[in-house]
């Protein structure tokens, strides 16, 4: 993102997605601003323009500091838009003698970014701090900004060059975000891209980086000071990423300075550095701990400072399986500082004390198939097998008495890190070889079934030439997450026979569903490698809607751009829609947009997708295939190969067509230092590396002269600009340069040279004519004389100089440079190739008018305006109801179709395409195309005479709004309508008028035609004239054309160049009638006349010969569903979920049944003798006994008997009783 079209482009596609995120500005308020203060007030007023403001969406705060700090705005003060821009408007310098930033920031934090005062951050909105400083901070900062920045908060900084820049880097989170400028006024007067931060755009979809959360996030940031990232290469030379993941708990607590300075040992061994070898340690015991991440530290200075600072974390378990997911997941990313992607070696070097706590297995592996090669390292307690287990063999297992005695091991472990990359190679060989073998062994000696199984696993790659191919999938729920995974599938079947490289295939990955994501551009991977890798990461990001216009859209506007990769003029270019239902969106009007712009689109559909919408934008139905379910695609490989095989040659470039980029057009030199600071082997390598950026850079289409020079003490002239005007003799030319040599280097004095003699008239230079001049310095070491002045003079002619330097002269090179992102830098000669991409890219747009500079040179812009025109006539015949419209229209676009230089432009015209449209009776829209030829305008404008009458109404300004929908964005826009009077009420035309504007329509302009209704209240609509609202425009007006003329020129001053007035005199007087002209030569013949009426019948002819048979009828219906199918292979295991939290206690449940009775128990022991009992109560009376046996002899005697009393006893009469013996005896 270089230039402010490109960033608007990017507002608008990101404010459609509407991202929630709150940023404050903290600005300068001290007295040291002075009459300043109303600038950065314009600068927050322009950043606010461009942001989507609102209540769930983005919300802006504005803070003032000097002696204390005074909040101007919160975040929830204002809720819209326009509240935000009035309450900038009614802002008042705060005033202060002192800038206490420090203290600034500490009540940023703590009283401004809380949810009382609107900060979403609990809610994981992303936090941004726009600080603008005029001067050094009076307190300190360090401390603040360090608790700003652990808050999850990201601040950037831009100060002008009275504060210290190592304070700017204090405050911002990273020192890349910290800007520098002249003075405050260099915030917006000149809307340059190099020049400091004009506008800035934050959009927030997922940031894994600390401080903010790790959920699915990228950051988006679109500044005017935009550094393109350094381009993808395969890896060489001795780049590593190195990560220590180092036992943390605490029993290892007594051990932990041993394993500090093991890693500090190992760390001196090796060549550290961002574009060498990286190293991160991170420590773990229950929970991991990152304590630097692979691209925190980019010298060995400062890695070995901070293992200085490491402490032991303390905790009771060993999770080294958590750990080895943990790593993979955050360290091992590139916004980790993982360099995986460019195929640079990966290690895991592991230190632990104990067996883990967890399972290492599956994470272990995980690692492994992501091509990361772990080593380990345990002292005697740790398990041996759990080591061999997360190595990646075991000889890479490493094991010492205790964690003290790391001597032995060290050797072989740096051993192991420099060349564990060959083992490896050597082993997938080893593996392949193993494989085809195997193979063989069952194909039993046959030699034609060997190739056979051979390219089972060696697939050919095709010869397609250069293509650009972009695959659009359908990740709404259409498709569902199975449908996503064939879909990957099949891309990666696909994929794999390419000749994927920059050179020749490239690939990008867009998603769209209600939303559209890009999982990776044409430029974002430059090996297939990588390209497999991202591709392997694709999940379905889920949507009810598959809006397919939208997702289209945003692949011309922003994909198949230069910036993104696209070579629409080197590379044919290929659109593949995969998609599995209908889009509710109309998309018929992107079939003739894609094939206006060579787009060669592919449209695969399955389940319910439509086919007549895939139809639609497709050049033919046989670029439309369908299967009846994803996991039918593999069934179309070999079709869809096909169809990319149709169109294998180049656009062609001879003509200009809409949607490719001009031709270029510059005057380029190259100086090269030729001292033994370079080395006549190096010289030679600079030579084949700058022929190989001209090969790259230069097309036969393109107007550009080439220069090149070398030098040491003095200038060797190699060719001047005008020395050859053919591309292949400057290519030829630049391979005879010869190296001179020589010990000192005078960079000043070969600049001067080069300013006055190459960037001279006599040698070729343009400049006049407003091209754009080029200095690009090869140089490898540092100046002898002055540089400084040499550049000063160059910049005030207008030259803009790159710098590319070999070796460690980072400020050699900043000095040299016209702007910060013109610096390239290599370690080494051999480096040089992987710079190109990147010096292309800034070149492409400083030749295009992209990049801008300082304030005393002028930019280059290369500016585009649109233009439409319409009208309506109450009438049939429009030229009978209005006589002079026909002169006054083939004036008028003569006049707007030649506009003058712009004052920003240097000199250069800016394009102007212009179209018309009109909406008939039936509400139906005329549209003639946009076009550069005004002729061929007015002759299909007088074509429309009798298809009258035309009105104007709500439709008719809808009309405008879906035309210009469907251009580019990075155009300025005007309509200018010619009116009768307007058709429909006032309120309605109102209403549509302002979502015309709304839509980016810059201008809309009233001409009112003769007889005009209320013209007056008509002219109330317009808005966007220029700087000033004069008369309302009529037909009848003299100089009508060149009025329009200068309104247009105004909207181009005010919206490309920001001009914010422009004086101009009165027109002079109208001149004087000229001479006659003398007689034309004979006109052109006439075209053919029109048909005349149509003849009666004739006499019926004799029958014909039988006819030959018919075309093909349409499709049958739809047969009866096929039987369910075979299931398909288990996929790979996903991703371990996390544990679920413990569900909560239940209610008690009702009493069961009681069980059967138990066995009777063993007899007990016999008790204690219990107490005597009571005495019982007298039982019944027994049965009588049994009769004893008569016993005859005579018992002993007995006692005497006692003396019994003197009684008389009765008198007994027994003479009436029977007397039983028995009973007797029994008593």
């Amino acid at each position: 993102v270089k230039n402010k079209k490109k960033c608007h482009s990017l507002l608008r596609i990101s404010a459609s997605q509407g991202p929630k995120k709150d940023v404050v500005f903290l600005v300068d308020g001290s007295d040291g601003v002075g009459r300043e203060f109303p600038i950065i007030q314009e600068f927050i007023r322009r950043v606010v323009e461009s942001l989507n403001v609102g209540e769930n969406k983005i919300r802006v705060g504005v803070v003032q500091y000097g002696d204390t700090a005074q909040a101007d705005m919160y975040l929830n003060t204002h809720t819209t838009k326009e509240g935000v821009l009035n309450g900038i408007k009614g802002m008042r310098k705060l005033g202060g003698r002192q800038r206490n930033l420090g203290q600034a920031l500490q009540f940023l934090n703590q009283d401004i970014l809380t949810a009382a005062q609107g900060s979403r951050k609990q809610d994981g909105v992303p936090q941004f701090v726009i600080v603008v400083s005029s001067g050094p901070s009076t307190d300190d900062v360090r401390r603040a900004a360090s608790s700003l920045k652990q808050s999850r908060v990201l601040p950037f900084s831009i100060g002008t060059r009275d504060v210290n820049p190592t304070e700017l880097r204090v405050v911002s989170y990273v020192s890349n975000y910290a800007y520098v400028i002249d003075d405050l006024p260099g915030l917006y007067t000149n809307h340059t891209p190099n020049h400091t931060v004009c506008y800035i755009y934050l959009s927030v979809k997922t940031i894994k980086n600390y401080p903010f959360r790790s959920s699915n996030q990228t950051m988006l940031l679109c500044f005017y000071s935009f550094q393109a990232p350094e381009p993808s290469v395969p890896t060489g030379g001795e780049k590593r990423d190195v990560v220590f993941l180092i036992d943390g708990t605490t029993a290892v607590r007594s051990e932990f300075p041993s394993i500090r300075d093991m890693i500090g040992r190992v760390v001196e061994k090796l060549d550290v550095g961002l574009d060498k070898v990286r190293v991160s340690v991170v420590q773990y015991s229950d929970d991991p701990k990152i304590e630097f991440p692979l691209n925190a530290h980019s010298t060995k200075t400062e890695v070995l400072q901070a293992l200085s600072r490491l402490r032991n974390k303390g905790g009771n378990n060993l999770n080294t399986g958590r750990a080895l997911e943990f790593v993979a997941r955050r360290i091992y990313q590139r916004s980790g500082g993982s360099r995986l992607e460019e195929g640079v070696p990966q290690f895991l070097i592991l230190v632990t004390a104990g067996k883990s706590t967890d399972d290492v297995s599956s994470s272990a592996n995980e690692l492994k198939r992501s091509r990361i090669a772990p080593l380990a390292i345990g002292s005697r307690n740790a398990d041996q097998n759990e080591l061999r287990q997360i190595s990646m063999k075991p000889e890479l297992v490493y094991t010492v008495d205790s964690l003290r005695d790391f001597s032995r091991v060290e050797k072989q472990l740096i051993d192991s890190v420099k060349k564990i990359s060959l083992e490896v190679l050597k082993t997938v060989t080893d593996c392949l070889h193993h494989l085809v073998y195997i193979i063989y062994l069952h194909c039993y000696r046959g030699i034609f079934f060997l190739m056979l199984c051979f390219f089972v696993f060696f697939s050919v790659i095709l010869d397609l030439g250069k293509k650009d191919i972009i695959f659009l999938i359908d990740g709404s729920d259409n498709t569902d997450s199975e449908g996503i995974a064939h879909i990957r599938d099949f891309i990666l079947k696909i994929v794999e026979q390419l000749d994927v490289q920059p050179n020749k295939i490239r690939v990008a990955l867009v998603q769209y569903a209600d939303k559209i994501k890009t999982e990776f551009s044409l430029s974002s991977h430059n090996n297939k490698a990588a390209v497999v890798s991202a591709i392997r990461r694709l999940r379905q990001m889920g949507g009810r809607s598959s809006d397919l216009a939208d997702a289209i859209d945003h692949v011309l506007r922003v994909e198949l751009t230069s910036f993104s990769g696209a070579r629409p003029t080197e590379a044919s270019q290929h659109l593949v829609v995969l998609t599995g239902g209908r889009s509710p969106q109309d998309v018929s009007l992107y079939g003739t947009l894609l094939k206006n712009s060579r787009v060669n689109c592919i449209g695969i559909g399955a389940d319910r997708a439509d086919k007549s919408q895939l139809m639609s934008i497709s050049k033919t139905q046989d670029d439309v295939i369908q299967v009846s379910r994803f996991s039918n695609l593999p069934t179309i490989k070999e079709k869809f190969i096909n169809r990319l095989r149709e169109v294998i040659d180049t656009p062609q470039v001879d003509t200009p067509t809409p949607g490719l980029p001009p031709s270029k057009k510059a005057d380029i030199v190259f100086l090269v230092d030729g001292s033994i600071n370079v080395g006549r082997e190096n010289f030679k390598e600079i030579m084949i590396f700058i022929n190989n950026l001209l090969d790259m850079f230069f097309t036969e289409r393109d107007d550009l002269q080439i220069g090149l020079a070398h030098y040491a003490e003095d200038v060797n002239d190699g060719f001047y600009l005008n020395t050859y005007s053919n591309r292949d003799d400057i290519l030829n030319a630049i391979g005879q340069i010869e190296y001179k040599g020589g010990r000192r280097l005078n960079t000043g004095a070969a600049l001067r040279t080069i300013q006055d003699v190459y960037f001279s008239k006599e040698r070729g230079s343009r400049a006049d004519e407003g091209t754009p001049q080029i200095l690009i310095t090869v140089t490898g070491g540092n100046s002898a004389d002055d540089s400084k002045s040499a550049v000063l003079g160059l910049k005030n002619k207008g030259v803009r100089v790159f710098a590319v330097g070999l070796g460690n002269i980072q400020n050699e090179l900043e000095n040299l440079a016209s702007e910060p992102s013109m610096v390239a830098r290599a370690s080494a000669v051999v480096e040089l190739s992987e710079l190109n991409e990147e010096i292309l890219g800034t070149l492409d747009d400083e030749v295009k008018g992209k990049l801008c500079v300082g304030k005393t040179i002028l930019c280059f812009t290369a500016s585009n305006i649109e233009v439409l025109v319409g009208f309506d006539v109450s009438a049939q015949n429009i030229f009978s109801a209005q006589t002079n419209l026909q002169s006054k229209m083939e004036a008028i676009l003569q006049r707007i179709s030649k506009m003058a230089s712009i004052s920003c432009s240097a000199g250069q015209i800016p394009s102007v395409q212009v179209g018309m449209l009109a909406m008939d009776s039936a509400s139906e829209p005329v549209q003639l195309d946009f076009t550069e030829n005004p002729d061929e305008l007015f002759e299909a404008f007088r074509a429309l005479r009798s298809r009258g009458p035309f009105v104007l109404n709500g439709k008719t300004i809808s009309a405008y709004t879906n035309r210009f929908k469907i251009r580019q964005d990075d155009t300025v826009k005007v309509v200018i309508h010619l009116t009768d009077g307007i058709d429909a009420p006032y309120a309605e035309m109102k209403r549509r008028v302002e979502e015309l504007r709304l839509s980016g329509v810059n201008s809309f302009i009233l001409v009112g035609l003769e007889g005009a209704s209320d013209f007056e209240e008509a002219s109330l609509l317009e808005f966007g004239r220029g700087f000033r609202y004069t008369r309302p425009l009529r037909l009848n007006i003299m100089d009508l054309d060149y009025e329009l003329q200068e309104e247009l020129d105004n909207v181009a001053e005010r919206e490309i160049c920001g001009v914010p007035c422009k004086c101009t005199g009165n027109r002079g007087d109208r001149g004087g009638v000229g001479q006659a002209g003398s007689k034309g030569g004979p006109g052109l013949p006439g075209s053919q006349g029109h048909p005349g009426d149509e003849g009666g019948p004739g006499e019926r002819g004799p029958p014909g010969v039988n006819g030959t048979q018919g075309f093909q009828g349409c499709p049958g219906q739809r047969g009866v569903k096929g039987s369910r199918g075979y299931s398909g292979e288990k996929g790979e295991a996903g991703e371990l979920g996390l544990d679920g939290i413990n569900g909560e206690e239940g209610k008690s449940g009702v009493a069961g049944p009681p069980g059967e009775r138990g066995n009777p128990g063993r007899r007990g022991p016999k008790g204690a003798k219990g107490q005597a009992g009571d005495i019982g109560q007298q039982g019944i009376r027994g049965d009588p006994g049994t009769t004893g046996q008569d016993n005859n002899q005579a018992g002993p005697k007995g006692d005497p008997g006692d003396a019994g009393a003197a009684v008389i006893p009765p008198r007994a009469d027994f003479s009436a009783t029977e007397i039983n013996p028995a009973s007797m005896y029994s008593i």
